[in-house]
């Protein structure tokens, strides 16, 4: 990883994590995961107390996730996809660099636009 000022910053910043993999940099912006977590919750209908529970968190941790001021472990992000009955890569579209547009998202979009003619 490298070692500049500029770069430490930003890894201390949990809602801006870098990744280094060979001379591929990445970032994971966890507030845009957690403004997608959000949306997602939401729609299904679930309260925060609720999908709390469901993943087994307190309320303030998903609001935190929600909110991106914390990071998740691995094992936590598969319960909240699984939770809300999504793939992983739909929460993580935007962070990834070679993604295709999940399928289940491409036939929303089509239907949305059928709906407008």
């Amino acid at each position: 990883m490298r070692t500049n000022k500029a770069c430490l910053a930003d890894t201390l910043n949990p809602t801006n994590i870098i990744i280094e993999v060979g001379t591929i940099i990445m970032r994971i912006n966890y507030s845009t995961i957690g403004r997608k977590i959000m949306t997602i919750r939401k729609k299904n209908g679930l309260s925060q107390m609720t999908f709390s529970e469901a993943i087994g968190k307190s309320p303030a941790y998903v609001s935190y996730i929600e909110t991106g001021k914390k990071s998740m472990s691995l094992d936590t992000f598969v319960r909240i996809a699984n939770t809300l009955c999504v793939s992983p890569d739909l929460l993580l579209a935007e962070q990834l660099m070679a993604s295709a547009v999940p399928a289940s998202q491409e036939l929303t979009y089509s239907f949305e636009r059928l709906q407008r003619l």
